[in-house]
């Protein structure tokens, strides 16, 4: 019988941790842009659940801190920033676009007509006055089904479009929904404290197109004057190819939760252990019998990773407390 080898790396590094570098926030425009939608995104997504439907208009001020402090670990020098920017090109997995939005009609309506023309002055005043507000200034006709035209506006702003979607699909006789992507991909975490944001830059594989099992993390600490602290590296547990996968037989549910999430197939669960995005442990839990939930009321909104121990060995899951 194969022996199973479980293999948990927890911290590595090749920096000096803890050291405090002086950086700077700004950067040729170039490199702005680049990480501007990562940061527009990660500002989204700190306001949790609710702010996904309250407005349509983002935290600029959000958004600069963010861009910021990205920033300033790019322009660091050694402590495994070339892994992060260089070999790895990090930025933030984009699951929800912020910049298109899908809009729906009849064949038979005169302002998909237009649209299918590419002229954004449909004649629907309600919906041209939309595109004009929300400064969209391009469309694509995807494709029709039967009886249906499905199109793509572009915006050169910003926007939640969750909420831009339901504005659009209170006119009449439109359907409109953000442009969402499936799968995962490397991504980039925060946690904004008082005068500092720790940030996570994330590069995950294997079986990406559904969701990452296994990723590497490294975590810095940017400072309100730009300095930037390594705070190291981490990596989610993998097991060796003698050890059985267990990703896709535990499962948990709801994401996201208020208060308890539910295990589904942990009958071997004998602990777990709970981290924050940027790596910080939280607790440890030991596992009651034959147990099937457990209460996060108490955490902080946001993302967090929950490892299950299990007679089969160790599995990493994803947990959003909202």
């Amino acid at each position: 019988m194969a022996t199973r080898i479980l293999t948990l790396i927890l911290f590595l590094s090749t920096g000096m941790i803890g050291q405090i570098v002086v950086s700077s926030c700004t950067a040729p425009d170039s490199i702005i842009q680049k990480y501007a939608e990562s940061s527009w995104y990660i500002a989204w997504e700190d306001r949790g659940y609710v702010g996904y439907f309250d407005s349509v208009n983002v935290s600029t001020a959000a958004k600069d801190k963010i861009l910021n402090a990205i920033i300033a670990v790019y322009n660091t020098t050694g402590h495994e920033r070339d892994s992060v920017f260089v070999f790895r090109d990090i930025t933030s997995y984009i699951n929800t676009s912020m910049r298109k939005l899908i809009l729906v009609c009849d064949t038979s309506e005169l302002w998909g007509k237009e649209l299918s023309l590419g002229n954004l002055n449909t004649g629907f005043l309600k919906l041209d006055s939309m595109i004009d507000l929300y400064r969209f200034d391009s469309v694509h006709e995807s494709f029709i089904y039967p009886n249906r035209r499905w199109f793509t506006l572009y915006s050169d702003s910003f926007y939640n479009m969750i909420a831009l979607s339901l504005q659009f699909d209170s006119l009449y006789g439109v359907l409109a929904s953000p442009y969402n992507f499936i799968g995962d991909g490397n991504d980039i975490y925060d946690s904004v404290g008082v005068n500092t944001i720790d940030l996570a830059f994330s590069y995950g594989w294997n079986d990406c197109e559904v969701s990452c099992i296994y990723r590497k993390f490294w975590r810095y600490r940017v400072f309100t004057d730009c300095s930037v602290e390594y705070l190291g590296t981490f990596q989610t547990p993998y097991l060796s190819i003698e050890t059985p996968l267990i990703e896709d037989k535990i499962q948990i549910f709801p994401i996201p939760s208020t208060s308890l999430i539910y295990f589904i197939n942990a009958e071997d669960l004998s602990s777990f252990s709970i981290y924050d995005v940027t790596g910080n442990f939280i607790r440890e839990e030991k596992a009651l019998k034959n147990m099937v939930d457990y209460n996060i009321s108490d955490l902080r909104n946001g993302i967090y990773f929950i490892q299950l121990h299990t007679t089969e060995g160790i599995v990493t899951k994803k947990i959003i407390k909202i």
